[in-house]
């Protein structure tokens, strides 16, 4: 096609939409980029779109559902919807009696994301598709849930408490008090601790990795103060326990609009001294890494006013931070502020690392753990213990309905987690080594909230 073909065609279509990350988009560009950082779904080709096999009205059928989803939705929903779409698509949109050919031979995620698809035209009003429609929401691969798949699924006790133990002796291995200099902060050493750190929260908050890239160190105080935040009810904030205790503000990875730190979660969490402490020590590491970065850059600050800096920071930086060149404490703060997204550390950085900590068990050769699977046996083990919907909800921070599939699973899957938690505490007593950390001097025991329960 000749580039004067090409943009004579498109000069049909609008030209700029704003994602629902707030950047703007031409749509006309081969190449859509919603999200201004790299993390899942960030840019994908629409090169495709402007094939001379696809008709003008389905082209621009086809934008006007891929413009809506990028608008309302998350980056990564917009891509699967593009991407598991275009095989089909390709040279427009097919007559309801060939797209029910095709159906049995498509993958169950290209059959979804059709179903999206051909939904969201109905509900934009274009009501010629609803037979397109109701044949491919009808026709939908029945999916068995994944919450008991050894790949995937829920890890079952020896699973989950080797990988705890895995996590911790990784932390234990970490002097904090030790000087650094600034190449320690420039260096993939800091990245690891920061990592390790982001991988400890993600389990003990039961979060998905993107509510940890959004967090900033406002949104990490002491037990007792409070948020200032007109989404939560100051009665939900943690009130003073008379120990040093901090409470995490999460805000919401899904929902309609813009979310990036506009929707908080209603609950702030709680997090155990041990866990206070280690974000203490980490701060503190953190906070002398941009000390030393401002201070090559002849920015001198006090401990008063680095204090003052810290808040719209991001607590999981991106390493080339302490690359940039900076030239006065007010151009940091024109750098930071309450929604600025810059140097946050992407999801897929925090998600990926805690797949590299290793998990015994007796099911599968390498036992690979996800923050998927984390809630997948919080809501499991909360279920069986008889926990109600709105209460796994809050624990895990899943919608109410979400955790009801977990509450409604059918007598088969009932016995199936009985005998899967019944299973492993056998296997992991005859076949596992002990969960114990070794020392020259004795051995420590560790339970599954990396705490010290004891030593021998």
């Amino acid at each position: 096609m000749s580039a004067l073909l090409q943009q004579s065609m498109r000069s049909h279509e609008p030209q700029t939409i704003v994602a629902k990350s707030g950047i703007k988009v031409d749509v006309t560009e081969d190449i859509w980029q919603l999200l201004p950082t790299s993390g899942k779904g960030w840019r994908f080709d629409m090169s495709w779109v402007w094939s001379l096999a696809i008709p003008d009205k389905d082209r621009e059928h086809m934008l006007t559902v891929y413009s809506h989803y990028a608008t309302t939705k998350a980056a990564n929903t917009t891509t699967n919807v593009v991407t598991n779409t275009k095989t089909l698509l390709s040279s427009g949109i097919p007559k309801l009696v060939t797209l029910k050919s095709h159906w049995s031979g498509l993958p169950t995620h290209n059959k979804k994301s059709l179903n999206q698809f051909f939904g969201t035209l109905v509900k934009l009003g274009y009501k010629q598709y609803n037979d397109y429609h109701s044949f491919t929401r009808a026709h939908l691969d029945k999916e068995k849930p994944d919450i008991f798949d050894p790949q995937k699924g829920a890890l079952n006790q020896q699973e989950f408490d080797s990988f705890c133990a895995s996590l911790n002796l990784r932390l234990q291995s970490f002097d904090w008090d030790e000087a650094r200099a600034l190449s320690f902060f420039r260096s993939q050493l800091f990245s690891y601790v920061a990592r390790t750190v982001s991988s400890k929260l993600l389990t003990v908050t039961v979060r998905r990795p993107i509510q940890l890239s959004m967090l900033k160190w406002s949104d990490i105080i002491p037990a007792g103060n409070g948020f200032g935040d007109p989404a939560i009810d100051p009665l939900e904030e943690i009130k003073s326990l008379g120990t040093n205790q901090l409470q995490v503000r999460f805000f919401h990875a899904k929902g309609e609009g813009a979310s990036w730190r506009t929707t908080p979660e209603r609950y702030p969490l709680s997090l155990s001294p041990q866990n206070t402490e280690l974000i203490t020590r980490y701060k503190k590491l953190y906070t002398q890494g941009v000390k030393l970065w401002l201070e090559e850059n002849g920015c001198n600050t006090y401990h008063d006013e680095m204090i003052d800096l810290m808040p719209n920071m991001p607590v999981f930086v991106h390493w080339s931070l302490f690359d940039q060149p900076i030239t006065s404490t007010e151009q940091l703060r024109k750098l930071f502020t309450p929604k600025s997204r810059g140097f946050h550390a992407g999801e897929s950085v925090v998600g990926s690392h805690i797949r590299q900590v290793k998990a015994e068990s007796s099911r599968v050769k390498d036992c690979i753990v996800t923050s998927n699977r984390l809630r997948h046996t919080v809501l499991t083990r909360g279920a069986q213990a008889g926990y109600t919907a709105a209460t796994l909800a809050k624990i895990t921070g899943v919608t109410v309905p979400a955790a009801r599939h977990y509450i409604d699973l059918d007598y088969e899957s009932r016995l199936m987690i009985d005998e899967l938690y019944i299973a492993s505490d056998f296997l992991a007593e005859v076949f596992s080594n002990p969960l114990e950390r070794v020392s020259e001097n004795d051995t420590e025991v560790l339970d599954h909230e990396f705490n010290t329960v004891g030593s021998t």
